[in-house]
């Protein structure tokens, strides 16, 4: 009898835990553990999902530095143009790589702040000549409303057209000029043969809708 009473004493010891090993193992659960709930797991992105996720981020940060020069909404347009550019032209694994700040990836930086941002400066250089034109008070005064309105739509559409057919020249160069400059668009926008081609086209655009010119 002796023997039994010390082998199931024995028998407790090893095979029963202790009540801090039970607090200790009831410490590490998790309120939705003890209380039986199975948490759901999140959610996994699909890969165009985390694109276009990936490519307004884009969008985000472009519009954290604005041009100063141009108006809030045309800044807002080309944005929003580098963005899609970059969801519709790049891979996801493209973006991924040209987000993470490799060197493998300065290729695909390169290809978005000089090619595709280059084909979205029409939208910010159109609307520059037009603002630029709509407040010169003394084409107001001279020309009169309407003459005045066909003067700065033919230099604001010659302006965005040449943008499409250059811009990818111009923005090439604008970092050509300065390697990292905080405001790429306003480096063309003060740039001396930008500005006399520009010229050109307003004085074309005056001998037609005022001058009558063919």
């Amino acid at each position: 009898m002796r023997f039994l009473v010390c082998f199931i004493l024995l028998l407790c010891c090893f095979s029963a835990p202790s009540y801090a090993q039970f607090k200790e193992k009831k410490d590490e659960q998790t309120i939705d553990q003890r209380l039986g709930i199975t948490p759901h797991e999140e959610k996994r992105k699909s890969s165009g999902e985390e694109k276009r996720d990936l490519s307004l981020q884009y969008y985000d940060e472009c519009m954290l530095e604005p041009s100063t020069l141009i108006p809030a909404k045309a800044y807002e347009l080309y944005c929003g143009c580098i963005s899609n550019e970059i969801y519709s032209q790049m891979s996801l694994v493209d973006i991924q790589e040209m987000r993470a700040g490799t060197p493998k990836g300065q290729t695909f930086r390169d290809e978005a702040r000089i090619n595709i941002a280059g084909r979205c400066l029409k939208y910010p250089l159109r609307e520059f000549s037009m603002a630029q034109c709509i407040e010169n008070k003394a084409f107001r005064k001279n020309f009169g409303h309407r003459r005045n309105l066909q003067v700065c739509t033919c230099a604001a559409d010659t302006a965005g057209r040449f943008a499409d057919k250059h811009g990818e020249t111009l923005m090439e160069a604008a970092y050509f000029t300065d390697v990292n400059p905080q405001d790429p668009i306003g480096v063309i926008l003060m740039n001396e043969d930008y500005g006399r081609t520009m010229a050109a086209y307003l004085q074309r655009c005056i001998q037609i809708h005022v001058l009558d010119l063919p």
